[in-house]
């Protein structure tokens, strides 16, 4: 392979990250009920991402803006204000 092809190709390859890089405000949305993403999970990505948010959604499983609509905008809208 010619060396500038090599160059531009590790310039286009994906970087491997990790979620205590995001350097933006970050909410993290949960169901009271999810078996996919444990409340332990959720609190442990909270503590790895530098100013995030948590919020719980009562009433709902993973599918949060399904089984509590009203809950999950609200939480959102919530978490635009206080920015």
């Amino acid at each position: 392979q010619h060396p500038e092809a090599a160059i531009a190709e590790e310039r286009l390859a994906p970087r491997q990250m990790s979620i205590q890089d995001i350097r933006l405000p970050v909410l993290i949305l949960r169901g009271e009920h999810s078996r996919l993403v444990s409340a332990r999970q959720a609190q442990g990505m909270r503590r790895r991402i530098p100013g995030s948010a948590l919020k719980t959604i009562a009433s709902a499983h993973h599918h949060i803006s399904l089984d509590n609509p009203d809950a999950t905008s609200a939480a959102i809208a919530e978490f635009i204000a206080s920015l």
